[in-house]
């Protein structure tokens, strides 16, 4: 007895394997790191670029279902684990801007006091720290306060 499956079947039963796979790798690399505590050490130590660089990445995976409100909550999420990278910082104030600049009025007022604190993201997105900007804290202000 043979059955034939559709194409769209065997489509999904090989991105189930291959989650199946990436699971199984993960597994095999956390037990790795967690009883051999020196391996642990040198990939926290050499690639933690890296690790931030996955979690942001993470953060705008899930912002894709979210709205508004919750890509702000996750801006301020990453502002706030600013203090262990400025990778962090730099997304979450890039988050802000992007927010800011769809209209959404606590993300205009908040990314405006970032401005005025010195945080901003130049024309290429590389954040800029110290250089205040009165004029476009002022501009964001503005906008959010004329929004009904």
């Amino acid at each position: 007895m043979e059955t034939s499956l559709s194409r769209t079947r065997l489509y999904f039963r090989g991105g189930l394997l291959l989650v199946l796979l990436a699971s199984l790798v993960f597994f095999a690399t956390m037990v790795t790191l967690r009883t051999n505590r020196s391996a642990h050490w040198y990939v926290v130590k050499n690639y933690q670029a890296q690790i931030f660089y996955a979690d942001i990445l993470q953060n705008r995976l899930i912002n894709v279902w979210q709205d508004d409100q919750g890509d702000y909550q996750t801006a301020e999420r990453l502002l706030a684990d600013g203090f262990f990278s400025r990778q962090y910082t730099q997304a979450g104030v890039i988050m802000m801007r992007d927010l800011a600049d769809k209209g959404h009025e606590p993300a205009r007022q908040r990314y405006s006091a970032l401005i005025l604190r010195g945080y901003d993201v130049d024309e290429n997105d590389v954040l800029v720290i110290g250089r205040q900007n009165p004029e476009k804290a002022a501009r964001y202000m503005n906008i959010a306060q004329a929004a009904p």
